[in-house]
């Protein structure tokens, strides 16, 4: 668990975007334009689960949905992970790894993000994207967090506030 110290600018990302799923169009308009659905969020050990259904104009000429997609889905989690366990310190990935381990053909998807490890300005994360309960895709990313932003980010959450 990330100590009190290292939570910075006040309400915790998870916390501000739980109640108001408004909110989350503003701060991850990527989320909301795909359609991505949190299923599970979990602020006190970083995890989040999401689900989304793969439309087949994202697939390839073989039926198979676009490795870019499924980056894209992992990264997503992760960020939410990260976001609910750091707050509004938070920065974004720096690096990730991903090994496709099977095609992934449209429909439902479930993506399941954890981080693992963290330093004073560093978290580490897992992710799995599963189709139809079989392991399709894993990735692992490095994210960056930090004061420098949290200011700005809680001015910004202030400001979407009153509009």
């Amino acid at each position: 668990m990330i100590p009190d110290e290292l939570r910075e600018g006040g309400r915790l990302f998870g916390e501000w975007i739980s109640g108001v799923p408004e909110q989350l169009e503003k701060m991850q308009p990527i989320s909301v334009r795909f359609g991505i659905q949190p299923l599970e969020l979990r602020s006190e050990d970083g995890f989040a689960r999401i689900g989304y259904s793969v439309p087949k104009d994202y697939c390839n000429y073989m039926g198979f949905v676009h490795g870019g997609i499924l980056s894209t889905l992992l990264d997503d989690a992760s960020g939410m992970a990260a976001g609910l366990l750091v707050g509004a310190g938070f920065k974004g990935t720096a690096s990730s790894s991903i090994s496709y381990l099977a095609p992934v053909r449209s429909g439902d998807v479930v993506v399941e993000a954890q981080i693992v490890r963290y330093t004073k300005s560093l978290l580490f994360s897992e992710a799995s994207l599963f189709r139809d309960g079989n392991l399709c895709t894993r990735g692992v990313s490095t994210m960056s967090y930090g004061t420098r932003r949290a200011k700005k980010f809680e001015e910004s959450t202030e400001k979407m506030d009153s509009q």
